[in-house]
């Protein structure tokens, strides 16, 4: 009967465990700290925009973050110390593959805030992203906030879909109360992506500044590297830059960024539509 019982509350729970909410998650060999970790940092990354502005004035694609969540490997141990001091979590970006070590018992006491901002903090590593004193991992949760998803999102939205009656019914007071200047920023990028000239006119008329870097690459030349094309959306950008006052020549990261230069390399037809809508000579 002892074995009976037993066998049976042995079923039952391997029964339980493959019934929850984790089921699916890659855990590490049941690890539940780890299986817990994934789920943050999945809900965090899938909250985030696709264009993430980073501390230091760069970027980085949010699918570069997804793409070494799937690799990186987690593990998770009772506690954790380094240079003599007890930490939540240890990231080994030249590991191979990267590794992150989490601390059960940090873990256990961390508000939903900590998680997320832990996370975050210990997979930017991961791509080569310094963390330093949270700073990233705290912009990039700033864009999640309850005060800002909704309304970020719905931008976000538009600005995809170049919904110019969207711009238009948002004031500029509430815009700019209601999103941070890395998230104003993100939008810009993601208005050159899909070639959205109604929102960069938008930002033009409300003085939004647009003279950006995206690491050593200027605002302009990002966008005629990733949109080489002379169509009417792509000229009408350029021009909406050239009346912002966007440079054509900028230092980035003591990189130079000639943007007319580039566009004389692009060659006809592309070099008079471009050249004539950036300004150059």
């Amino acid at each position: 009967m002892k074995f009976t019982l037993s066998f049976l509350l042995i079923w039952s729970l391997s029964f339980s465990a493959a019934a929850s909410p984790l089921d699916g998650q890659e855990t590490n060999g049941g690890d539940p700290f780890v299986a817990e970790f994934l789920v943050v940092l999945d809900s965090v990354l899938a909250r985030l925009p696709l264009t993430l502005p980073l501390e230091n004035g760069a970027a980085i694609k949010r699918e570069v973050l997804e793409e070494a969540k799937a690799t990186v490997v987690l593990s998770s141990v009772d506690t954790l110390i380094l240079d003599g001091r007890e930490v939540a979590a240890i990231n080994q970006p030249l590991a191979t593959p990267p590794k992150i070590v989490i601390s059960r018992t940090a873990w256990k006491f961390l508000s939903e805030k900590q998680k997320n901002l832990l996370a975050l903090h210990e997979l930017l590593p991961i791509v080569g992203i310094f963390d330093e004193d949270y700073k990233n991992s705290t912009a990039l949760w700033q864009l999640i906030q309850p005060d800002n998803p909704i309304s970020f999102s719905t931008m976000e939205t538009a600005v995809v879909q170049c919904n110019r009656e969207m711009f238009e019914s948002v004031s500029e007071s509430r815009f700019k109360r209601m999103l941070t200047q890395p998230q104003i920023e993100s939008l810009i990028f993601q208005a050159l992506e899909y070639e959205c000239p109604a929102f960069i006119e938008k930002m033009t008329t409300w003085n939004i500044n647009m003279d950006l870097c995206l690491g050593s690459i200027s605002l302009t030349n990002w966008f005629l590297r990733s949109h080489i094309q002379s169509g009417p959306a792509a000229v009408e950008i350029l021009q909406t830059l050239q009346v912002q006052g966007v440079p054509t020549y900028k230092v980035c990261a003591h990189k130079i960024n000639d943007s007319c230069e580039l566009v004389k390399k692009l060659g006809s037809p592309y070099q008079t539509q471009l050249s004539s809508a950036m300004g150059c000579k």
